[in-house]
């Protein structure tokens, strides 16, 4: 599955097959969409206030396969954010649940690492502990 996504030091990701209204915007207004999107119901008000924390550097859009991005948070005891399996299996199981009856959810927000995409949160993009969000 390909997404589509801004690439910048933090990377905005939407699967392919959901619509998400993205209008055509320059780099230094995709910062303040990304706001307001993550600001309305459902969205993720404290990852809104966090990016608001320093200075983000947007581009995009772009695709990018699913399985170039790395998971940073999860119950594995190599992940940079650990979280207890038990939580974690819930909040899977919430989010699938949620995308079965038609939620609509924040576009994925990715950290550049180097040549590594560096996701947390929600999403199991590249698999492990369980679950990809799909086909």
């Amino acid at each position: 599955m390909d997404v589509l996504l801004f690439r910048p030091r933090l990377l905005l990701i939407m699967t392919a097959d959901e619509f998400f209204p993205v209008p055509c915007l320059l780099p230094a207004e995709i910062g303040a969409w990304v706001d307001t999107w993550l600001r309305q119901p459902g969205g993720k008000v404290g990852l809104a206030d966090g990016l608001r924390l320093a200075p983000r550097q947007w581009e995009g859009p772009l695709p990018v396969a699913i399985a170039a991005l790395r998971r940073a948070c999860g119950p594995e005891p190599e992940m940079e954010y650990p979280e207890p399996t038990v939580r974690w299996t819930a909040r899977l199981e919430a989010l699938i649940q949620a995308h079965q009856h038609g939620a609509r959810f924040a576009p994925l927000i990715a950290q550049r690492r180097g040549d590594v995409l560096s996701v947390r949160g929600r999403q199991p993009p590249s698999g492990g502990a369980g679950t990809t969000w799909g086909d």
